[in-house]
């Protein structure tokens, strides 16, 4: 089943990057994902010491859903560092710049290097996935490294 989740995977990936090449929505977002991708090392570094509590939200309406989960946690635990990532433009460039969360990303592709690299860098202390978020790869080394 791996198999073929990681072959739909790339098939998904080489089909963005075609669409990208005509469609310009489409090429800001995977520029932009890739800039979030590069920029995980100075997000850390913000963190600091601070445990990161990262909720991932496929786009804007699970964004909504979570959000009062987020809130509750960020009045419980102020201390921690609060992630959010979209996957989707919808959610990523409506909440971009919300005061609710210290970073705000696009989560990349779900191919088992960008799990690793995602998870191996940032080290959350808790990941929330909202609804019916289904990331493999990344759910994999996020129970791996516990």
């Amino acid at each position: 089943m791996q198999f073929f989740y990681n072959l739909a995977i790339r098939l998904l990936q080489l089909g963005l990057w075609i669409k990208s090449m005509v469609d310009e929505k489409t090429k800001k977002w995977s520029v932009e994902r890739k800039q979030h991708f590069n920029n995980l090392n100075s997000i850390k570094l913000r963190a600091g010491e601070k445990k990161i509590i990262w909720m991932h939200c496929a786009s804007l309406g699970e964004y909504e859903q979570g959000i009062p989960v987020f809130k509750e946690l960020k009045n419980r635990y102020p201390q921690h560092f609060y992630l959010v990532s979209f996957f989707s433009p919808s959610g990523y460039e409506q909440r971009k710049n919300t005061k609710e969360a210290d970073e705000i990303i696009y989560l990349p592709i779900d191919t088992k290097s960008n799990a690793n690299k995602i998870v191996e860098t940032l080290n959350p202390y808790l990941f929330i996935g909202v609804k019916y978020e289904f990331w493999w790869n990344l759910l994999t080394v996020l129970q791996l490294k516990k």
